[in-house]
């Protein structure tokens, strides 16, 4: 815990000797006395005889020619401390700590700079923050010619719905058409086919029906014809008294049966193959006709963008000077922050107007 008697010296320690203020970036001159680099040490620097004088102990030291008071080392000690500092009071560190003063970009003056990330050049906060401004304005312009001409992207979704019933509809009437056709050809096979099936069946019933006729007759004289041989074989014979008339009648019957028997000619033909069907075209060619039958053809529509490719997005086109990295911006944040001086500081300057 500190003191405020401890807390008082702790605060001189962290004070440089120059701009009374805390440390920033606190070097280490060869005479271990410490001092900010920047504006302190810098602005002591001699260079014509390239060194600079300690305004603590009037020692001279050799600034390097190529680094300058950079070469000089950071007193690390000293940082630490403005660290432990930071810790202790709990304040926020300083933004520009371990920077070092360059010259801006646009009005050539030694500040903490920041790297614009429109123009890709350090500048100083003033010079920034009146670049910021012209910025802002860019935009609201830029935003009310947007929304001016965002009515041709409103008649293009409106476009685009019309087109998507359009759509819709078109595919719905031709897939109708394709279905139509399936329909009818499909029809007209199921049709053909049942035709020939009537055909195939009033055939089949037809010759089924004569040859069951012919087996049963056969069937018939068969069993006739057996049974007329087995009474012969059990009663032609001595021992049954035959009248002569009675066995002329018998022989005159199995001449008559032989002369059926022998005079009995039964064509079978090949049923197998009777029956054959044939088709007026080679039905690979009709298969084939059928496999590729009707095209499906897109015409396109010229001049229209059917869909929107990623240039076609809210970027804004390169040739527009809204939003261009241009070096009259920086011009004009210098020149509006000089007539903000001017101003400030009752000063009559002329300024000349870039436009």
């Amino acid at each position: 815990m500190f003191f405020p008697e401890s807390m008082e010296q702790f605060e001189q320690l962290l004070t440089c000797a120059i701009c009374l203020d805390r440390y920033r970036n606190p070097k280490l001159l060869p005479c271990q006395h410490s001092f900010c680099m920047e504006p302190c040490l810098d602005g002591l620097v001699d260079y014509v005889h390239r060194n600079i004088k300690c305004p603590e102990c009037r020692a001279v030291h050799h600034v390097s020619s190529y680094q300058g008071v950079q070469a000089f080392p950071t007193n690390v000690t000293l940082q630490r401390f403005l660290e432990l500092h930071i810790e202790i009071t709990g304040e926020l560190p300083d933004p520009t700590s371990g920077q070092i003063m360059e010259r801006c970009s646009v009005c050539s003056e030694k500040s903490y700079c920041n790297l614009c990330a429109h123009c890709e050049k350090k500048c100083c906060p003033e010079c920034k923050e009146e670049h910021i401004k012209i910025l802002r304005k860019n935009i609201g312009s830029i935003n009310s010619q947007v929304r001016r001409a965002l009515h041709r992207l409103q008649e293009a979704l409106a476009q685009v719905e019309k087109n998507t019933l359009a759509l819709q509809t078109n595919t719905a009437v031709v897939s109708e058409e394709v279905d139509e056709f399936y329909r009818r050809v499909y029809k007209a096979l199921k049709d053909r086919t049942e035709v020939h099936r009537n055909e195939i069946e009033r055939y089949h019933t037809t010759e089924l029906k004569g040859l069951i006729h012919l087996k049963e007759n056969l069937e018939q004289e068969i069993a006739n014809i057996q049974s007329n041989c087995d009474l012969a074989d059990a009663h032609i014979n001595e021992n049954v008294n035959w009248d002569d008339n009675e066995l002329l009648d018998t022989k005159e019957l199995f001449l008559r049966t032989l002369e059926f028997i022998r005079n009995f000619d039964y064509e079978a033909g090949d049923y197998s193959r009777r029956l054959r069907f044939g088709m007026q075209q080679d039905p690979n060619t009709l298969v084939a006709h059928i496999a590729g039958y009707g095209e499906i053809s897109i015409n396109p529509v010229p001049g229209s963008n059917a869909l929107l490719g990623s240039s076609s997005s809210l970027a804004v086109p390169g040739g527009s000077a809204g939003l261009m990295r241009s070096k009259s911006d920086h011009r004009l944040a210098s020149q509006y922050r000089q007539q903000d001086d001017d101003r400030t500081h009752g000063r009559n300057r002329y300024v000349p107007d870039y436009e």
